[in-house]
């Protein structure tokens, strides 16, 4: 009986000692609460600090720069949006922070910031707007993630999903033991994922907000925030008439609210918050950015209507009808119809041996490709294989290819298809692996980026002449209104000024 007593008075005290070990890790959590000032509200961020988020932006950001391209090697578009970027940010509640705005080498449609003031717009977005205004929004927007603290808010918030999960866990194991609290820690874990979603439907309604605001402190045209919304979904919109599909709507998946709700309520802000200046214009904005690279940059290759071609890599291919190329720093691929797609590479070294070997024994060698053949294309020693794989839209039939360089790289390619469409897409991969080719010298020089030009409206210019102009092989007079923000119905006006795009 006395020893029952003492077994129960320790097994009191390692009790208490855990509920101490809780509370000993809670507390920090439960008071690392601040005021933000931008936002008004409480900020949650115990497990990033101010002087954290500057850490994390500097270490990321050469990440971000070698996914996304690098920085555009243009001063002057450089130097351009980094005054803007600086002359909002010193109106924000973080004037004092050193910023970073950076334009990416980029045609893809996108800005984002990362914590510690790191700021990014791509090229790509930059040839969507229509004036300095519209440009200053989407600034003002990512300003206004990083004076808000969303990133840190997030973080934390994930990290102390885990923490509380921990701690619960560590109660529960005391009061009810290590079973229990298995099963704690098991089903907070999935509910801790939520937070790495990305941006909260609030958190972007709130940017928006504050980037209206710093708007208004630097005399710019509110309203541009809402218009240039806009005119990204209807971008949103060509793009997937590009790519063969139907243009869908938000849901409440994604990271970013409906962009009709964004519209909305960005109008009304602007509405209670005018600035104080006028609009700027067109023309002005036209020329800081007459001459940026519009679509593919020399340093990524070329899309030529059907064609890819590298004047760097002195290579060219043909990927088959029907298929949209999507371009990026590391990788070239093709989606067509049926679920079919291509993706192109290469490595980074030399291989010394054949392609067959590469393909069996350094790429793939666990796939077991069947097959396996080696022949010559435009000179060049190749081979192919192919395999089946089982995915999670089902059983996806494989081809893969390689070509040796004559600087001993490999170039590889992948041809995916559905097992059911495998042997009809077959043959055009096939093609497109034939139709590799090097380039000569003069064939790379004559091959040229095209530009952003600003053009005055003369009389008798119609969208149908003008458009018809453009390197454009696909609903070229519907990308040039998108381009210059011109609906459906509107036409142009002799002396206004409109971008149109030319190889230079």
């Amino acid at each position: 009986m006395l020893l029952q007593l003492k077994e129960q008075a320790v097994l009191r005290r390692w009790r208490m000692t855990g509920v101490a070990a809780v509370l000993a890790l809670a507390m920090p959590w439960l008071q690392a609460c601040t005021t933000n000032p931008a936002t008004g509200g409480s900020d949650f961020t115990p497990f990033m600090s101010p002087e954290d988020e500057v850490k994390v932006g500097a270490q990321e950001h050469q990440k971000i720069l070698a996914q996304f391209g690098g920085a555009y090697q243009d001063k002057k578009i450089q130097g351009y949006v980094n005054g803007l970027g600086q002359q909002l940010a010193a109106k924000s509640e973080l004037p004092n922070l050193k910023w970073t705005f950076t334009v990416l080498d980029s045609d893809i449609i996108n800005a984002f910031a990362l914590p510690g003031g790191f700021v990014y717009v791509s090229r790509g977005l930059i040839a969507l707007a229509d004036t300095e205004d519209q440009l200053a929004g989407v600034i003002g927007h990512e300003i206004g993630h990083v004076t808000a603290r969303h990133t840190a808010n997030r973080y934390s918030a994930a990290v102390g999903a885990n923490v509380l999960t921990t701690i619960a866990s560590i109660g529960v194991a005391v009061l009810a033991g290590g079973e229990a609290g298995s099963l704690v820690q098991q089903a907070g874990g999935a509910a801790a994922q939520s937070f790495l979603a990305g941006y909260s439907r609030s958190q972007e309604l709130q940017a928006d907000s504050l980037g209206v605001r710093y708007l208004s402190r630097t005399a710019y045209d509110t309203e541009a925030m809402s218009g240039f919304l806009d005119k990204m979904g209807k971008e949103t919109d060509l793009l997937a008439k590009l790519r063969n599909q139907t243009p869908r709507g938000f849901s409440y998946l994604d990271t970013h609210p409906p962009t009709d709700e964004r519209v909305q309520k960005a109008a009304a802000l602007a509405a209670k918050t005018p600035g104080s200046g006028q609009p700027r214009s067109r023309q002005d904005f036209y020329r800081q950015i007459n001459g940026m690279i519009y679509g593919d940059s020399p340093e990524q290759g070329f899309r030529r209507g059907r064609t890819f071609a590298h004047p760097g890599l002195r290579l060219a291919f043909d990927v088959p009808p029907d298929f949209f190329m999507l371009n990026f720093p590391d990788k070239l691929m093709a989606q067509g119809p049926d679920g079919a797609s291509v993706i192109f590479d290469g490595t980074q070294g030399r291989f010394n041996g054949s392609p067959a070997q590469y393909l069996t024994g350094t790429w793939a060698p666990k796939l077991q490709l069947k097959g396996v053949q080696q022949f010559k294309v435009a000179g060049l020693d190749a081979a192919t294989g192919y395999t089946q794989l089982r995915s999670n839209s089902g059983i996806i039939g494989l081809r893969l290819a390689a070509v040796a360089w004559p600087d001993g790289r490999m170039y590889r390619f992948q041809f995916f298809a559905p097992v059911a469409k495998a042997q009809q897409y077959d043959q055009a991969f096939l093609d497109t692996l034939r139709s590799v080719r090097q380039l000569s010298s003069k064939e790379a020089a004559a091959l040229k980026p095209l530009r952003i030009l600003p053009y005055q409206v003369r009389k008798g210019d119609t969208i149908s002449s003008i458009s018809s102009k453009l390197p454009f092989d696909k609903l070229a007079e519907e990308r040039f209104r998108v381009l210059n923000g011109l609906d459906a119905n509107q036409q142009l006006t002799a002396g206004t000024w409109i971008k149109v795009v030319e190889a230079r």
